[in-house]
């Protein structure tokens, strides 16, 4: 087993979010972001099945949907996502005032989060299906988009 890892050295994906907008961080506006995903893996495939993704705020979600579909991301490659999720919250929902609050005190602090499930491919093997999460802290600005510090910021990756 040491062997086969020290032949492949397996890297787990890296993710960066690239831009993040909610016009005029109104409700009627949807979320919109780029995120590449980079596979540094020589011998290693990776297998991405639907990918679904969700903004929050303050820990309640404000933003949902489904953002790509399944896909083959070869070895040595870096992927574009480019999502647009709409809101799961009412025009009215009081989550909305403390947003619009947020942005004219100059930050508003939010977390995309994208969960799909991904199988490893070598050769002519494939491994057994793993829950991957993506977690991508980013701020915005009073007119909704992005700071620039957290411009290609790596996000945080886990499994389930």
């Amino acid at each position: 087993m040491f062997i086969l890892w020290l032949s492949l050295r397996p890297h787990r994906p890296r993710f960066y979010l690239s831009s993040f907008t909610l016009p005029g961080l109104t409700p009627a506006a949807p979320f919109a972001f780029n995120v590449s995903d980079r596979n540094s893996n020589r011998k290693i495939g990776i297998y991405f099945e639907s990918m679904d993704g969700s903004v929050y705020y303050m820990d309640q979600r404000v933003s949902g949907g489904p953002i790509k579909v399944p896909f083959y991301q070869p070895p040595k490659n870096t992927t574009l996502f480019q999502g647009t999720l709409g809101p799961v919250l009412g025009q009215g929902d009081p989550t909305w005032g403390r947003i619009k609050a947020d942005g004219k005190d100059g930050r508003v602090e939010f977390r995309l989060e994208l969960n799909t499930t991904i199988r490893f491919k070598v050769e002519l093997w494939d491994t057994h299906s793993h829950e991957m999460y993506v977690n991508c802290d980013v701020e915005l600005g009073p007119d909704g988009t992005m700071l620039p510090e957290y411009k290609d910021k790596r996000c945080s990756i886990y499994f389930g």
